[in-house]
């Protein structure tokens, strides 16, 4: 099992500089964040760039956060707007063939949830193109829970809509304490349809994005649920930094708490 990071660790510290510093580090994965202008990976100039920095560093791209927000939202249920989305989220999905990723992560809707704006048929007319286009493109299209009683509802429909073997479920640690119900709940009920995971910790009052082990995240339930589940997919922290601290040293410490994790689901 790998560890890997994501580069929405701190966006002002330039890709290029981001991966010379995690190649310090045992992660050899990373995952490309929501913002594509980042990690330029929506544009061809800039997969070509990312794929020669990944070999440079001898770092391999696991996986792409699609870009998130009304742009993007495939729930909407005006037909047109919905449809744009589509097609934006396909071309995160060719980026990714083209980068050889993995995995695909994917907010279902906008958050928070507009009332009125969205509707849980509009995203299924929406998954049926994107899950038929994963399957031809033989990449994991993986859907995030994200917080709050609608989003719980699109969550549940899709993964049960859609069985395909490239349609699956991201966990993310932070968003499961933000609710709805109880946290862990959707962990136990989807383990078998993880092909992601987004870890990090908070106070369970906001997505604060922190290192694991420094907030009120249960990681022994978490790991167990994982190992019970014979999870074999990276690691992935989700984490942010911001210049809180140097680079260096959250790297560091990520990589410590990301190993930790591991341990505790192997063992």
């Amino acid at each position: 099992m790998q560890i890997a990071i994501g580069t929405c660790f701190d966006y002002r510290v330039p890709i290029d500089q981001q991966l010379a510093q995690i190649a310090t580090t045992p992660f050899r994965l990373i995952s490309l964040g929501g913002d594509p202008n980042h990690s330029g990976y929506l544009a061809t100039q800039g997969r070509f760039r990312l794929s020669g920095l990944a070999e440079e560093h001898g770092i391999a791209i696991d996986s792409l956060h699609a870009p998130y927000g009304p742009k993007h939202d495939i729930a909407y249920s005006d037909s047109e707007s919905r449809m744009a989305s589509v097609c934006r989220i396909a071309l995160v999905m060719a980026a990714a063939v083209e980068l050889d990723a993995k995995t695909v992560i994917l907010h279902l809707q906008s958050w928070p949830v507009e009332a009125g704006i969205q509707d849980v048929d509009s995203l299924l007319r929406s998954l049926e193109a994107l899950v038929e286009s994963a399957e031809n493109m033989r990449i994991r299209l993986t859907a995030e829970n994200l917080p709050g009683e609608v989003a719980n509802l699109f969550l549940r429909r899709a993964l049960a809509e859609f069985k395909s073997d490239y349609f699956g479920f991201c966990y993310d640690s932070s968003h499961d304490q933000l609710g709805p119900g109880k946290p862990y709940e959707v962990l136990e009920e989807f383990a078998d349809r993880l092909f992601a995971v987004h870890l990090s910790d908070n106070d369970g009052l906001e997505d604060r994005h922190w290192i694991p082990f420094t907030g009120i995240v249960d990681w022994e339930r978490v790991c167990y649920i994982l190992h019970k589940a014979r999870y074999a997919y990276p690691l992935l922290l989700e984490v942010e930094n911001n210049g809180q601290i140097p680079t260096d040293e959250f790297l560091a410490k990520s990589a410590t708490a990301a190993t930790r994790l591991r341990t505790l689901i192997l063992s």
